[in-house]
């Protein structure tokens, strides 16, 4: 995916249909600065991975419950982010 606008806020979907290691990685242009997001099952906030402008980004997560999983990535700041 790319973000392709200021406003531009990409949702990715994972069905995990046994417990196990998630692990997300995100390749972020040298002049951009995104961040990635982990929502579970029941929408809620896990984790999230916050660095600076050019430098990737990762989240791993021990997912011991089962169901669709969510992966937020946006340019930062959200809402006026990098593009």
């Amino acid at each position: 995916g790319y973000v392709c606008t200021a406003t531009d806020v990409d949702w990715f979907k994972v069905e995990v249909t046994t417990p196990g290691v998630l692990t997300f990685d995100l390749t972020v242009p040298v002049a951009n600065d995104y961040d990635i997001e982990l929502f579970g099952p029941d929408y809620g906030y896990i984790k999230g991975s916050y660095r600076d402008s050019g430098l990737a980004e990762n989240i791993t997560h021990d997912a011991t419950t089962t169901g669709t999983y969510f992966v937020r990535v946006y340019g930062y700041p959200v809402g006026n982010g990098s593009h």
